[in-house]
């Protein structure tokens, strides 16, 4: 059964192989809209096993499939991000290699979403998973994110590097005299979330 039909009957979910033999055309069939990413979400849901195979295509060299894989996992990641857990992970020294500016944004927002359960939640489950040396994988990513092209991924980005800060205080100085120096030029997204970001850097 495609998974067209399927996805209009989540009972039939539960045949794994015709998932599998149908993901990339289900997946290119997403549309940029909310309704669209959150009606492929809602299948994720109940079919936690496909996330898996979506990260595959997520870090695909396929662009276009990238950024669509990408779009359904950054709404998974909203309401259900341990169900992206395991498999963020096995990606962690990845993240670079997602180049094309639209799948950027919702790596950058997927990343800041985990790093909430870390140390907003301190959820113990995300916070058994990162280790030392993940956190500064992320730390350099996100840096990296921050000072790259990216508008929205800019200020994901600025709040995950803020979350990190908990555990690394030397970022909290970095981001302050990186917000310091650069307001004034930004983009108007760059400035809201400095803004919201910058009060709480004062004070730590």
């Amino acid at each position: 059964m495609p998974l067209q039909i399927v996805e209009d009957i989540p009972t039939a979910m539960s045949n794994h192989d015709a998932i599998q033999e149908d993901l990339q055309a289900w997946v290119a069939g997403t549309l940029v809209s909310k309704t669209s990413r959150l009606q492929k979400a809602g299948v994720i849901f109940s079919n936690p096993g496909m996330v898996a195979p979506l990260f595959n295509l997520a870090f695909s060299p396929e662009k276009l499939m990238s950024y669509k894989a990408l779009l359904i996992l950054e709404q998974v990641a909203v309401k259900k991000p341990e169900y992206l857990l395991e498999s963020y992970h096995a990606f962690l020294d990845q993240l670079d290699t997602i180049t094309e500016q639209r799948a950027i944004r919702p790596l950058a927002k997927i990343t800041e979403l985990m790093l909430l359960q870390c140390f907003k939640k301190k959820d113990p489950l995300f916070l058994e998973w990162f280790r030392e040396e993940d956190l500064e994988k992320l730390t350099s990513q996100c840096f990296g994110w921050l000072l790259g092209p990216n508008k929205a991924a800019q200020a994901f980005a600025m709040s995950s590097l803020y979350l990190l800060g908990i555990r690394f205080p030397w970022i909290h100085t970095e981001l302050k005299a990186l917000i310091e120096n650069r307001y004034a030029g930004e983009s108007p997204a760059f400035r809201a979330r400095a803004r919201h970001i910058f009060p709480r850097l004062s004070d730590s």
